[in-house]
């Protein structure tokens, strides 16, 4: 679930969320138990709305184009070989 939810360290995101219960038992006078549940469960939320998320179309992001003067031929080459839209203009 840490994975789901964008953690590029599971295991470290692990010790930070026991941290917090500990914290947060502490703070409210509360179970261990229960506080690590309430984490559990706001993240468990947090990823449910990602995925939610996700299945909306992104809007496709404009590909831009290049345009290359005379001294540019070879540049705009491998332009178009990454994929990009390039223009030369050889005079």
């Amino acid at each position: 679930m840490l994975l789901q939810a964008g953690a590029r360290r599971p295991e470290q995101g692990a010790d930070w969320l026991v941290a917090r219960a500990h914290r947060l038992s502490a703070a409210r006078h509360l179970p261990l138990s229960a506080t690590l549940t309430q984490i559990y469960q706001n993240l468990q939320r947090q990823c449910l709305s990602r995925n939610v998320n996700d299945t909306a179309p992104a809007k496709p992001l404009p590909t831009p184009v290049f345009w290359c003067d005379s001294g540019l031929g070879g540049l705009a080459r491998w332009l178009r070989a990454a994929g990009y839209d390039s223009l030369w203009h050889p005079k």
